[in-house]
């Protein structure tokens, strides 16, 4: 050891190594003195303040809750299709359009989701090709795109004029 803590000096105290016996003796004497000091009426104040903070989480859970994993927010309901978003849309902007459930990436751009439906806002409409074996709905795609075989819906902005024959065409 060092000159300044020699061996026979207990580090934090700075007292020399007594035995165990005596040492739990003072902790004993100590915490005789201090329960007569204590101030009950605090620490059950305190003590039942730190129980509801920690039990306030479980009163606000529902099962709509939503819950984070890996990259994506899922809000559990009957159809819970992935979407994709380019960078021209906020999330804000995209949940009127969802309404039981989803899988929504925190990040726009292509995600490896396996979902029965994805949801195309805007530029990400070139994602398309990633998903042959799902429904796709494309919300304000380019202006030439072409859309696959597998397009189950097409959104529009109001006043937006495009000859979709084999689609159905909903503007918002």
């Amino acid at each position: 050891m060092s000159r300044i803590f020699p061996e026979q000096y207990h580090i934090f105290i700075g007292i020399k190594n007594q035995s165990n016996k005596e040492l739990s003796k003072l902790r004993l004497l100590g915490v005789y003195l201090a329960w007569g000091k204590t101030n009950w009426k605090c620490l059950v104040l305190v003590g039942g303040i730190t129980l509801f903070l920690c039990l306030l989480p479980f009163v606000f859970y529902s099962p709509n809750t939503l819950r984070v994993k890996k990259e994506f927010v899922i809000k559990h309901g009957t159809n819970m299709p992935l979407v994709l978003y380019g960078t021209e849309w906020q999330i804000k902007t995209i949940l009127p359009f969802l309404k039981s459930g989803y899988v929504l990436p925190l990040h726009s751009g292509k995600q490896s989701y396996n979902a029965e439906t994805v949801w195309l806002f805007g530029s990400a409409a070139e994602y398309a090709s990633e998903y042959r074996n799902s429904k796709l709905i494309f919300i304000a795609p380019p202006e030439f795109f072409e859309f696959p075989l597998n397009t189950k819906k097409v959104f529009l902005k109001r006043f937006q004029s495009e000859e979709l024959t084999n689609y159905p065409v909903e503007y918002y």
